[in-house]
């Protein structure tokens, strides 16, 4: 009896059923299903955004050594002048990331002599959204760099005879 009467004199207990669980999940579901592919494409723009400001920056760094040099960085040896560069990848960046003088040879500060530059206002090359680093692979020998070259071993790649520069992520991203 007492069973009885403690379960008549019971407060009902507000909640949820297992339906109305269910049925937010699956609103639930429904929005995120709706709502992510656009958050997908709203980080490819931006990653896209990105890299053609990063393109835009670093040509008109390597277009304005050009005119102040005669050559395009990563042509001579950062450390010596010397042609060809032993390390264009190295010589590419240091020519555009600190002083120069005229014949390419880098210095940490400015001079009479090292009044050039720097080209960039940071130390390296920017991180490349769709390939997550900043490397670079400078040839030598190409006439002319394309989309086709695209081999997934760097961020960058640059084409030391042409000045030709382009991102390395994708075909549908490094020529822009």
């Amino acid at each position: 009896m007492h069973a009885m009467e403690r379960q008549r004199g019971r407060i009902p207990v507000a909640g949820f059923t297992l339906v109305e669980l269910m049925i937010v999940v699956l609103v639930l579901g429904i929005l995120a299903a709706i709502v992510i592919p656009q958050f997908t494409d709203h980080t490819s723009d931006a990653r896209l955004a990105t890299v053609d400001h990063d393109l835009v920056e670093i040509r008109q760094a390597i277009e304005l050594y050009y005119q102040q040099h005669g050559a395009y960085p990563g042509e001579v040896d950062a450390a010596s002048g010397a042609v060809p560069a032993s390390n264009p990848e190295t010589a590419f960046v240091s020519q555009l990331t600190r002083f120069t003088n005229r014949n390419g040879v880098v210095s940490p500060s400015r001079t009479t002599e090292f009044r050039y530059g720097p080209y960039l206002r940071t130390e390296s090359l920017p991180v490349n959204p769709f390939v997550g680093d900043n490397t670079l692979t400078a040839d030598v020998g190409a006439a002319n760099l394309s989309v086709d070259l695209y081999d997934g071993t760097s961020a960058w790649k640059f084409a030391v005879p042409t000045g030709r520069f382009i991102a390395n992520s994708a075909p549908e991203h490094s020529e822009r």
